[in-house]
């Protein structure tokens, strides 16, 4: 266990909630735990948008969001 951990830089605790970062790509995690289920579940969020598009590639974003959410067949 201590060998995945290591992949991860604790960065803040606040209100029970932790911050990780995964020092291979900046990935943030946020971690809550709550022991009153036998469950786990995760919610994925992407800071990233048509926004951030460069001019000539516009609607690559909505095409990744077709691709999430409906899949490729």
């Amino acid at each position: 266990m201590r060998d995945k951990i290591k992949h991860f830089e604790h960065i803040r605790a606040s209100g029970g909630v932790k911050e990780y970062k995964l020092k291979a790509n900046d990935l943030t995690v946020l971690l809550m735990e709550d022991h009153s289920a036998p469950v786990a579940t995760f919610m994925v969020t992407y800071h990233v948008g048509s926004r951030n598009e460069a001019v000539g590639h516009t609607g690559a974003t909505h095409l990744l969001e077709h691709l999430m959410f409906k899949g490729s067949e």
